[in-house]
């Protein structure tokens, strides 16, 4: 009971930063179109309701429904026999893994912070929303295959590193950003991005021979 618990709270976590992207992508549009910040007070509403239905669906619905959400997914919930199930299908503990994965979700669920900024909201043009929502738009799905323990997850999660590194490299200075302060955060995520193909590396090679072989959550 406690591993389920465990595995419905991280689940919860997941979903919440999933969805967080997805309204942020929307947000960034908007900032694109209308050149202008998202207005706070609509942006911290819009987080309160996503709380709110994640907390809901977590602590009353999952169970009842025949179908996983994202965050589900990714902690390796399924559906077997008509029964939703935790289970694990590398069949090793997942710690390091989830660490990857969490960072990455988090990382992306903060990732339109500008759209709400006075400051920095003029840098996400259309261009640089474009090129953002398919980065995370290929994060997110390969956030739910590797989970699953399918090909091609990993490289797509990895991507994602790549490119927050190279971002951070390559952007202009910014006001009130100091160059030094940019160039390691950089530098961090490189380190990050060369730890997190590591863990990813691993765990691919981990799999077993078929994606579909499970085992129970509590083996990790």
């Amino acid at each position: 009971m406690k591993g389920s618990k465990r595995y419905s709270l991280g689940a919860a976590i997941a979903d919440f930063y999933y969805f967080a992207t997805v309204f942020g992508t929307a947000g960034g549009l908007y900032v694109a179109v209308n050149n202008e910040p998202v207005p706070i007070g609509w942006h911290l509403m819009m987080m309160l309701l996503l709380l709110a239905i994640v907390i809901v669906y977590h602590s009353l619905v999952a169970r009842r429904v025949g179908f996983c959400t994202p965050g589900e997914a990714m902690m390796g919930r399924t559906v077997i026999d008509g029964r939703k199930e935790w289970t694990n299908p590398y069949g090793i503990n997942r710690t390091a893994l989830f660490i990857v994965l969490f960072f990455a979700l988090i990382s992306a669920g903060n990732s339109w912070d500008a759209a709400t900024d006075e400051r920095f909201h003029a840098s996400l043009t259309l261009r640089v929303v474009a090129l953002r929502a398919a980065v995370l738009g290929g994060l997110l799905v390969g956030l739910w295959r590797v989970g699953r323990a399918q090909s091609a997850g990993g490289p797509l999660v990895l991507g994602y590193f790549v490119f927050a590194a190279i971002g951070a490299l390559l952007t202009e200075p910014t006001a009130g950003v100091p160059g030094n302060v940019r160039l390691g955060v950089g530098l961090f995520l490189v380190l990050t991005t060369l730890g997190a193909g590591i863990v990813l590396i691993y765990y691919y090679r981990a799999r077993p021979a078929s994606a579909e072989t499970l085992h129970p959550a509590a083996s990790g």
